[in-house]
């Protein structure tokens, strides 16, 4: 998986993180403006919003997954490429990036459970949010923005590593740092120099054989 990962072409990536999920969002809009028959003599139906929200939410989760594994496999994967003395521990990575994916997959449970409230409401009646759920939910988003921004700089210190084969400074990776931030566009950049490191990997495994 993690080799699969790293070899992966930019556009292979940017698609299924966040091609498909643009295209479904584009499909709800459709599906909104749908409901309109005429402008101002019709009110879009809250059931066939409800409906494709739970099919956006589907493909959110599988760019989620993938988005995950792939910090997993850089992170990981890539330090095999590290000098020797240069190899950093990934425990503290691995406990930081699964505490993120926790929460945002709790968070979707509570999120479908407020969509699902909604869609069942009665008139006459308010829908009602527990505060103890807001009050839990709220440091551990805080936590999580914590652990994503160590999760980028480990992988931004990483890749620049791999790619130097020297201790970096901050400064030397700041630019990785902000791609990897800036997912979108980084990965247009980034995806290319991994492919090149993990196929130097392969030349110097074969070298080795021979």
């Amino acid at each position: 998986m993690i080799s699969t990962i790293l070899r992966a072409k930019h556009w292979q990536l940017f698609i299924l993180i966040f091609g498909l999920p643009f295209l479904i969002y584009l499909y709800m809009v459709y599906q909104i403006v749908s409901t309109f028959n005429q402008i101002g003599t019709a009110d879009p139906d809250p059931m066939v919003i409800f409906g494709s929200l739970k099919y956006f939410m589907g493909f959110a989760i599988i760019s989620m997954i993938v988005y995950w594994v792939w910090y997993w496999s850089v992170g990981v994967g890539l330090q095999n490429k590290l000098p020797d003395g240069l190899k950093q521990s990934t425990k503290l990575f691995k406990v930081f990036l699964f505490l993120p994916a926790l929460y945002i997959t709790v968070v979707s449970i509570f999120v479908l459970g407020v969509v699902s409230q909604i869609s069942s409401f009665v008139p006459g009646e308010e829908p009602t949010i527990n505060p103890a759920i807001i009050a839990v939910i709220l440091p551990f988003h805080f936590l999580s923005i914590f652990c994503i921004f160590y999760c980028i700089y480990f992988v931004a210190k990483t890749i620049k590593t791999a790619e130097l084969q020297r201790k970096v400074k901050f400064s030397d990776f700041v630019g990785e740092f902000f791609l990897v931030w800036f997912f979108p566009i980084g990965i247009w950049i980034l995806q290319p120099t991994i492919n090149k490191l993990e196929d130097s990997m392969d030349h110097d495994e074969f070298d080795n054989i021979l």
